[in-house]
């Protein structure tokens, strides 16, 4: 229930042995290696084969995600959330990275997706030929006759039926010997195919561009020898006969992707096995070397080391040696809490992990965030749908680490919604009256009071808790005569508004030792005294804390009201006719999963501030960097 105590550890050995040590620790996840000081040792150098690891590991992502393409989509949101990791045989995953034989399956990979895709162009092109040549099929000459001959040159394309009329006229008037013919009428439109004497060409040309003329030219792939000699028509039917053939191959094609589907498992593990082993790779840039020997240097919580030294020696001769961390050093913090306050260092990790000599606020956070969450959220069937949801991700899914602790902390969250909300809140908006200590919407000053009260316990809770620390730290001066006559001041200033006369003598001498003695390291008297007295500023800082927590009111008395109007419209929306059932339904769920939603999120995001503003702001010291300790990765499996 504190900051684990991290030890430094050194591990000599021969060279041989060097793999196997970086393996047993990366399989144990409790050492954060550091790099070595060069001028103990030289470091070694990142081995030439990690280069190729990139690529080995770029090759398999690539192969992975085209795979994921061809994936059959899971049933939904939940489908897709619970389906169970792939289990893989690991020596089946060593003789394939040993031996390189998912090399050809990678290859048929890459083959099948440069076909697929070359295949769905061809299709693009040609359905969209098809869709351009669609208007023309009434045109009964060949292609060949459509291109620009000897003496004659063909335009083809559209016009508005206005423009029509004024074109026409003008030809008459002009007497262009033209072959005109209107192929095809869409709504306002006319598709007309014209034939002039090639030295007409710009005139016509000229003349067709002032009546908005649109031009047409033949899509390129009609310019094929096997095109020419047919007509629109024909060429219609050989490419809707194209568009078959192309898309049957496609098919084929992606029938053979989803066919190696079942490797995918296999690519996913050599993904992970190449992975760690690049890691491997990469952390011996931090050791230290001679010819024949290494040196590792890392940090180690202190309770996992004896385990650790237990089990590296079993397999080798090595000589591990461990020390308390110096003063100087930067050492890593980790907290160690019991299994029931673990997933509030969710909380405590979103703030920035303690330094390393103060204290870890999970366990004393944990109660008040529990309280805090339950009254701000106050509906006991949103608890219950939370609590639910944690369980079963938690029964279906196999989280470890930062993951399992956040789904634990919502399971807490939903029970303390589930039994605060039945005491002052309701079910679904409905509240239940046996159940209820009192109402708040029609006694809100209570719901007050409880939140204001909660407010100033925490406040002179973390007012303690640095006393403790100055304790600890044999700050004998600043935790008794200051911080002892903070938890005691502030407390009597609110009695001194009821009758007890000894309260104003507390108030009085806490006050004169918080001005003597807040600023007793200054050696100059009317310095200290001063800074003492601004120092009493902070008596507003601390009830505006306080005033903080009436925050729960308005958070708790928001979802509360939010869900009884949901319950009210899903009653008037029973009155429409023929769909009003169907209606209520939709308006229950939909209404009720808005207000969990928004509304839980509300209710964690402010619980967390009057942890982070209100309370952490009494004792807490932030500056420590969490350990990270070297262990095997799972991306995929």
């Amino acid at each position: 229930m504190a900051i684990a105590k991290i030890k430094k550890i050194q591990i000599l050995g021969h060279k041989k042995e060097q793999e196997a040590v970086l393996g047993h620790l990366q399989d144990s996840g409790a050492v954060e290696i550091t790099r070595i000081n060069e001028a103990l040792l030289p470091a070694q150098s990142t081995p030439e084969e990690s280069s190729d690891l990139e690529n080995e590991l770029r090759a398999l992502q690539e192969g992975i995600d085209t795979l994921s393409l061809y994936e059959p989509k899971k049933a939904g949101l939940l489908g897709s959330l619970f389906k169970a990791h792939p289990i893989i045989n690991p020596q089946a995953l060593q003789d394939a990275a040993r031996t390189g034989s998912y090399q050809n399956i990678l290859t048929e990979i890459k083959e099948n997706e440069t076909n697929i895709k070359q295949l769905e162009s061809r299709i693009r092109k040609t359905d969209s030929d098809f869709g351009l040549l669609i208007p023309w099929s009434g045109i009964n000459i060949t292609v060949h006759d459509l291109f620009p001959a000897r003496f004659t040159h063909v335009f083809l394309g559209e016009i508005s039926n206005n423009d029509y009329i004024k074109f026409s006229d003008e030809i008459e008037g002009r007497r262009l010997a033209l072959f005109l013919n209107t192929v095809n009428k869409v709504k306002k439109k006319r598709y007309l195919a014209i034939i002039s004497l090639l030295e007409n060409e710009e005139e016509v040309r000229d003349l067709l561009q002032r009546y908005n003329f649109n031009f047409f030219h033949l899509p390129e792939s009609l310019k094929r020898e096997e095109f020419v000699r047919l007509t629109i028509k024909q060429c219609l039917d050989s490419l809707k006969q194209e568009l078959g053939s192309l898309r049957a191959q496609a098919h084929r094609a992606k029938d053979k992707m989803e066919k190696l589907l079942p490797q995918r498992i296999l690519l996913m593990g050599l993904y992970d096995y190449n992975f760690n082993f690049r890691n491997r790779l990469l952390a011996v840039r931090n050791l230290g070397s001679t010819q024949q020997a290494f040196l590792l240097e890392g940090w180690v919580r202190a309770e996992d080391l004896p385990g650790l030294e237990a089990r590296i020696k079993d397999s080798s001769s090595l000589a591990i040696f461990s020390r308390p961390a110096l003063p100087s050093e930067d050492v890593p913090v980790d907290l160690e809490n019991k299994p029931y306050f673990e997933p509030f260092e969710v909380i405590t990790s979103l703030y920035g992990m303690p330094a390393r000599y103060s204290i870890d606020p999970t366990p004393f956070l944990a109660p008040f965030f529990f309280i805090a969450f339950g009254l701000c959220l106050t509906d006991a069937g949103y608890g219950l749908i939370i609590t639910v949801a944690a369980l079963i991700i938690l029964r279906k899914l196999k989280l470890t680490g930062p993951a399992r602790k956040i789904i634990n902390l919502f399971l807490l969250c939903g029970i303390s919604t589930i039994i605060l909300g039945s005491l002052i809140g309701g079910w679904f908006g409905v509240p239940v009256k046996q159940l209820m200590l009192f109402d708040p919407m029609k006694n809100p000053l209570i719901f007050l009071m409880i939140s204001l009260a909660i407010g100033f316990i925490q406040v002179e809770f973390g007012l303690l808790i640095k006393m403790a620390h100055d304790l600890k730290q044999k700050q004998l001066i600043d935790a008794f005569l200051v911080r002892l006559a903070w938890v005691l001041l502030l407390p009597s200033l609110v009695l001194t508004f009821t009758k007890l006369n000894w309260a104003k003598s507390v108030a009085v001498l806490t006050t004169v030792s918080i001005v003597l003695f807040s600023s007793h390291r200054t050696k100059n008297i009317f310095a200290r005294i001063a800074a003492g007295l601004c120092s009493l500023y902070d008596i507003s800082r601390h009830f505006a804390d306080v005033v903080s927590y009436s925050r729960l009111l308005a958070l708790g008395l928001s979802t509360s009201v939010i869900a009884m109007v949901v319950n009210i419209l899903s009653l008037q929306a029973l009155n429409i006719p023929l769909f009003g059932g169907i209606a209520m339904v939709l308006v229950l769920v939909f209404g009720h999963l808005f207000n969990l939603a928004i509304n839980t999120l509300s209710a964690f995001v402010h619980s967390a501030r009057l942890q982070f503003v209100e309370f952490f702001g009494k004792f807490f010291i932030s500056g420590g960097r969490p350990l990270r300790p070297f262990k095997k990765e799972r991306i995929y499996t």
